[in-house]
């Protein structure tokens, strides 16, 4: 799925800042074992592949499901907890690329200015 988008946004000259691995992996509530359900380490490999920034993984919570049924975010309703951090760290890292595309955008506008004055 990952690749047919970032084929079609390619196409259409859509600027991808990065690739995030959704349901990177999910610990048990009764247990604490950890499990890759989905396999784990995609979306790094994928955005190596595809040469765009990998920006994070966002494990499988129950909360997180559970808190946007409620219309309450995991990171209003529990700001410490692991999926919380996971989703500030991408968020991050995608404010970042961002403005380091629009900087990009910038002196690519800015260039053939240059060269006509």
């Amino acid at each position: 799925d990952v690749t047919r988008a970032k084929k079609m946004f390619d196409a259409l000259k859509i600027p991808i800042i990065g690739l995030v691995e959704n349901m990177s992996s999910f610990k048990c509530p009764h247990c604490g074992e950890q499990s890759d359900i989905f396999a784990s380490g995609g979306g790094r490999r994928g955005a190596a592949a595809m040469e765009v920034p990998f920006l994070g993984e966002i494990p499988l919570e129950i909360a997180v499901r559970a808190g946007g049924d409620r219309g309450l975010p995991i990171v209003i309703a529990d700001p410490k907890c692991a999926v919380s951090r996971a989703f500030h760290e991408f968020a991050s890292r995608a404010a970042a690329q961002v403005a380091i595309a629009e900087v990009a955008a910038d002196r690519a506008q800015a260039a053939p200015q240059q060269l006509a004055t």
